[in-house]
């Protein structure tokens, strides 16, 4: 069926994806994330190291997603405990 065949491309698309950037993905600020492991559901902001976001030349949207801040991540995750 068609969406058998969408999924099947997508699940394709995907796996390219993930093969361009192998096992472990560096993310900014030093952190890096096994691709192969199953996703936190957030990351701990005072473990990352380097908190590039603070830097004055830093765009925050590249580090935070959805209009979050530090200060709103930190919020939104003691939230969801």
């Amino acid at each position: 069926s068609a969406a058998k065949a969408a999924a099947k491309a997508e699940a394709a698309k995907a796996s390219a994806a993930k093969a361009r950037l192998g096992p472990v993905a560096h993310m900014p600020g030093g952190t890096e994330v096994d691709l192969d492991a199953v996703a936190p559901d957030n990351i701990d902001l005072d473990s990352v190291q380097d908190k590039a976001w603070r830097r004055p030349e830093a765009d925050v949207s590249d580090y935070f997603n959805y209009g979050f801040t530090e200060e709103t991540w930190r919020w939104y995750c003691k939230r969801q405990k």
